[in-house]
């Protein structure tokens, strides 16, 4: 179980440009953007169930009580396991584990948790957008969680994809005590800025962990 980050993105640019993402992103998931490599996706099918029945046969030396707990807590666990850890040499050469390509392609080890879509637009300021000043600007927001750590690389990527875009992505995870703020604009890394978070005193209040 990890400790999850909270993630708000937003995204601001013309009518036009915010559309034509919202079709084609408007339900957030890092595979659309950087695709999972096909190598780990097999592996991920073949071991699945492996781990499942290993589990189950573990789990049946408790007694019923603790093992329908224990159960219900695995099964879930399993369902989002780490079963890519070994190192896969894939076809672009590079010789890397699933767990390893995810936490360094996507910045964390699982795609965006539940279901994730934009919320609908609306006119907004430039947020230090270098627009033209007599264009109307719009925005969206998106509102999710990741594992561990915000998905910095998954963002950078939708930068260089719709440049005429600025995403402002601010997260939190209160476990370990850590919030900041990352923002590309015209598909460049502007702002990467992280700071010491307590839920407890920060005006932000308790998000994450």
């Amino acid at each position: 179980m990890p400790n999850w980050c909270n993630n708000i993105l937003t995204i601001v640019g013309e009518p036009k440009e915010l559309r034509k993402f919202m079709d084609e992103h408007g339900a957030l998931d890092f595979n659309k953007i950087i695709p999972y490599p096909k190598e780990f996706a097999h592996y991920d099918k073949v071991l699945l169930p492996k781990l499942i029945k290993e589990m189950n046969d573990y789990l049946v030396q408790f007694d019923h009580d603790e093992f329908k707990e224990l159960h219900g807590f695995y099964k879930g666990q399993v369902s989002l396991c780490d079963a890519y850890n070994d190192n896969v040499e894939l076809e672009s050469g590079e010789v890397i584990s699933g767990y390893n390509w995810c936490t360094k392609y996507w910045g964390t080890k699982w795609n965006a948790l539940g279901d994730v879509e934009l919320s609908d637009t609306k006119e907004h300021s430039s947020m230090g957008y270098e627009d033209d000043k007599t264009s109307v600007l719009e925005m969206a927001t998106m509102d999710f969680n990741t594992a561990w750590s915000p998905p910095t690389p998954i963002i950078k990527k939708l930068g260089e994809m719709y440049p005429d875009l600025a995403f402002y992505l601010k997260f939190w995870e209160s476990g370990a005590a850590f919030k900041g703020v990352y923002d590309v604009i015209e598909g460049k890394e502007v702002t990467k800025l992280c700071w010491d978070y307590n839920a407890w005193t920060d005006p932000d209040g308790y998000r994450g962990g």
